[in-house]
């Protein structure tokens, strides 16, 4: 592990402006510094949509690189009202120009790259899911929903799962849910105003970021139910993670959420941004248990099912690092698809 200090980086994203944030932001540089004492054989950036690090793949031209995209900002979908949007639209723009190689494990996600006339090498990649999650159904409730995240916010679904939770305390007042993960300064006042206006202050509980994920996945099964509203991405690896930890999960509808119930219901959809929908789905989770079992039991099957593909995952990652290891060191062919 190599570690470098970011809160500057982070600081200057203030600006809003791309060119002049690239210009000032240190982390390229701090970047290319280890990059140049380890000499990689290829260099990887999970995901292109956070600025304080994943812009120093430009700094790295002289090594074979490899985006794998977890989602593409520049989709015309995710609103870009602010400057952080912006800057994040431009910043991907530019890493898509300057990288001859992309990942993606959702066809929409290829697509969009299509529109915005990438003209590099497109990969079809999956995650596997991490090894170390444990059902453990020995674990004491504390909670009834929990929503939970590297980084909250409107695009995660959060204020949605707070306005469904005050909804359903008309019925059931000491209903709780625990937002569990990063909360920036910024949104926490916006959640707190939201939560005293709805006067439900006593029925939402934050939990912030753990240090390992081992800890984060036991933690999280002191919840009866997730909620995870992400109102953006094709699916989630937090949706994934909830199923195999045995919740019964909430879900807003995206292009890839339907994909969970194509051979069994495993997960309860709303339609993307409808506050109600959420609230009912909740509703139908605390009043009929033998609906959550039944979610339950068909989502560990779809994940028993899923993982029988891990090997292959695993190969057709390793594959692709070799096509792209080969093609810079002895200029061989890459097919185009």
């Amino acid at each position: 592990y190599h570690m470098f200090r970011s809160e500057f980086s982070s600081f200057a994203r203030l600006i809003g402006n791309y060119k002049i944030w690239k210009h000032l932001q240190r982390s390229t540089h701090y970047t290319k510094v280890i990059l140049d004492r380890v000499h990689p054989d290829l260099v990887i950036l999970s995901g292109a949509e956070n600025p304080t690090t994943s812009v120093s793949i430009l700094s790295s031209d002289k090594y074979p690189r490899l985006c794998l995209c977890q989602t593409v900002f520049n989709d015309p979908n995710i609103p870009k009202g602010n400057r952080q949007s912006k800057l994040k639209a431009d910043m991907e723009k530019d890493i898509f120009n300057n990288v001859n190689n992309i990942g993606v494990y959702c066809s929409k996600h290829y697509q969009l790259l299509k529109e915005l006339n990438y003209q590099g090498h497109i990969y079809r990649f999956n995650y596997p899911p991490a090894n170390n999650i444990q059902y453990d159904p020995t674990i004491k409730k504390e909670y009834d929903f929990v929503n939970f995240a590297l980084n909250h916010g409107s695009l995660k679904g959060t204020q949605d799962s707070i306005q469904a939770l005050a909804l359903l305390r008309n019925e059931y007042p000491n209903i709780t849910l625990n937002i569990v993960g990063g909360v920036s300064a910024e949104l926490r006042q916006e959640l707190d105003s939201l939560i005293k206006r709805l006067n439900v202050t006593s029925n939402i509980i934050f939990t912030p970021l753990f240090e390992q994920q081992i800890d984060l996945f036991h933690h999280v099964q002191k919840s009866r139910f997730a909620i995870l509203p992400c109102k953006n991405d094709f699916t989630s690896g937090t949706m994934t993670q909830s199923m195999m930890l045995g919740l019964p999960l909430i879900v807003y509808k995206t292009a890839g959420t339907p994909l969970y119930n194509a051979d069994h219901e495993c997960v309860l959809i709303a339609e993307n941004g409808d506050v109600n929908g959420l609230y009912e789905h909740m509703k139908t989770l605390l009043s009929i248990p033998a609906k959550a079992n039944i979610l339950r039991e068909n989502a560990m099957q779809y994940i028993n099912k899923k993982n029988n593909t891990n090997l292959q995952n695993w190969e057709k990652m390793v594959n692709n690092f070799q096509l792209i290891i080969d093609d810079y060191r002895n200029n061989t062919s890459i097919a185009t698809e």
